[in-house]
């Protein structure tokens, strides 16, 4: 279903995802995916309720919190969104968080400049979610800006 996602085959993925969920409903990986699919397909409302499915059945994980806060910012529920942010920033105390959450978070809320300073976090420090960068639909409505393209050049990614 990821492979399917990335390559932007929406239906297809979302197949999938649906069949691993009737076999165990719990698995948050597949709500997660659908939450990407559903963004990418400005199913906002969509996106928020398989969210919210995935962030529980993961126990709260800072991952499927940025995910629910996209979710939410991409929806124009900005409370929403900026309850989640201000979440990741009290994990972020406790424990490791890679800044690419409050980046993707800040990103949809179009603060552009504090996302980029969280990408560039991510960048410093190497976070392994930057490989998807190039072709991760998730980040699509950034791609037009210049500062997103110098990312992927910077993490290794461009053409050369």
């Amino acid at each position: 279903a990821g492979t399917l996602y990335q390559s932007r085959r929406y239906d297809e993925a979302a197949a999938y995802c649906r069949r691993v969920i009737e076999m165990d409903e719990s698995f948050y990986i597949p709500h997660h995916c659908l939450t990407l699919i559903n963004i990418a397909c400005r199913k906002y409302d969509e996106a928020i309720n398989e969210a919210s499915l995935a962030l529980k059945y993961s126990g709260g994980s800072p991952w499927m919190i940025a995910a629910l806060g996209l979710s939410y910012a991409l929806a124009g529920e900005t409370g929403a969104a900026e309850q989640l942010l201000e979440e990741l920033h009290s994990l972020a105390s406790r424990r490791y968080i890679t800044p690419f959450y409050p980046a993707v978070i800040c990103a949809g809320l179009n603060r552009l400049e504090e996302a980029f300073k969280w990408f560039e976090l991510a960048l410093e420090e190497r976070s392994g979610h930057l490989i998807w960068l190039k072709i991760d639909p998730q980040l699509d409505f950034l791609r037009h800006d210049p500062r997103f393209e110098s990312l992927i050049r910077r993490v290794g990614l461009a053409a050369q």
